[in-house]
């Protein structure tokens, strides 16, 4: 019986020995829906093989702080959408993270180090952060940043709020969760997916039109595309509306004089199927010139057969810019049900 019980623990022991010695480990999980977890202990004679957003390597545990810096450093994020850029990047060299909503100089949260955490079965490299964002009493102001393999951005929190005590090995760290709208936290600009080799190229323009004539775009240094574009609005009309430009193309009333319904901005260059157009930027008045403004600005285009193109923006233009850098630095959306065109103002 004796050596029944010593060959049993003798194998247990070969079996221990035999996994330990393995070149590469591969981490436990957490809890099955890995709302919480925690770091794997690693062993600093042992490679371990994470996932660091689209890539998949093997690294040793003294390097794995190097490795986030230098997978991370420089990488710009966008909000989960995928398009809206609000200045969120991670600092090149230093890896910490910025919003310049929070700081223009400041980072938002400094990296402290590297982990390797377990999630849905899969050992990822990630980066811990304290968050310089005072959360208020009793939250946690670390953070493990992770990154997927398709760019997205999460994350867990932890470790409490004393930032002269690290997190270690005995934290419960607890995901992001997106009830909370915090998960995914963001998504890279540049994923590390490869892209078209080949994108088609930006198409050129020589030209802008306006109405039955074409200007080049330094309009031979003589006047403005404001100028311009007044040229071929003056004295019309709306078809079959009470609309029309006052003598020199600026205003647009609505009827007669007394009833001033567009105010003039500035003009630009604007793309639509190809072309370029000069564009005439409004303001809508409301309320029979009562003063009132809308928050969506106007811009027309006129076609070659003087026929009208709509669009609308309400965007916020930037003060610090150019009028004409203002507008065109906006989006702006064809209204696609609107079918007008200019006439002279006396036609019937």
């Amino acid at each position: 019986m004796k050596n029944n019980f010593i060959k049993f623990f003798t194998l247990i022991i070969a079996i221990i020995i035999s996994i330990s010695c393995g070149n590469e480990i591969t981490p436990p999980e957490n809890d099955n829906d890995n709302k919480i977890g925690k770091v794997i202990v690693v062993d600093a004679d042992k490679t371990y093989t994470v996932r660091i957003g689209s890539i998949i390597t093997n690294i040793k545990p003294s390097d794995m702080t190097n490795a986030w810096k230098d997978y991370i450093g420089g990488k710009k994020v966008l909000k989960p959408d995928g398009k809206t850029d609000l200045g969120w990047y991670f600092e090149k060299g230093t890896a910490n993270y910025h919003e310049t909503n929070f700081s223009t100089s400041s980072p938002r949260a400094n990296l402290v180090g590297a982990v390797i955490m377990s999630n849905h079965g899969e050992a990822y490299l990630m980066g811990m952060y304290y968050n310089n964002k005072i959360l208020g009493a009793g939250f946690s102001q670390y953070m493990l940043i992770y990154i997927q393999a398709d760019g997205q951005e999460r994350g867990y929190y932890g470790g409490g709020s004393d930032k002269n005590k690290k997190p270690d090995y005995s934290t419960v760290w607890t995901h992001y969760q997106a009830s909370l709208g915090v998960d995914p936290l963001g998504i890279l600009a540049d994923n590390g997916i490869s892209k078209d080799p080949d994108p088609e190229p930006e198409p050129t323009y020589e030209h802008a039109i306006a109405g039955n004539k074409t200007y080049d775009f330094n309009l031979d240094g003589k006047s403005s595309p404001y100028t311009y574009f007044r040229m071929h609005c003056r004295n019309k009309k709306i078809k079959d509306t009470k609309y029309f430009f006052d003598s020199v193309g600026n205003s647009v009333y609505n009827g007669n004089y007394n009833n001033q319904y567009f105010y003039p901005k500035t003009a630009f260059y604007l793309t639509n199927d190809k072309n370029v157009y000069l564009a005439g930027v409004y303001y809508p008045i409301t309320n029979n010139n009562s003063g009132v403004r809308m928050n969506t600005y106007i811009a027309f285009c006129i076609e070659t057969n003087y026929n009208l193109l709509v669009f609308s923006s309400s965007g916020h233009p930037d003060p610090n810019l150019s009028k004409q850098e203002q507008f065109y630095k906006l989006t702006w959306k064809k209204l696609d049900n609107v079918n007008y065109s200019l006439v002279d103002k006396n036609s019937k």
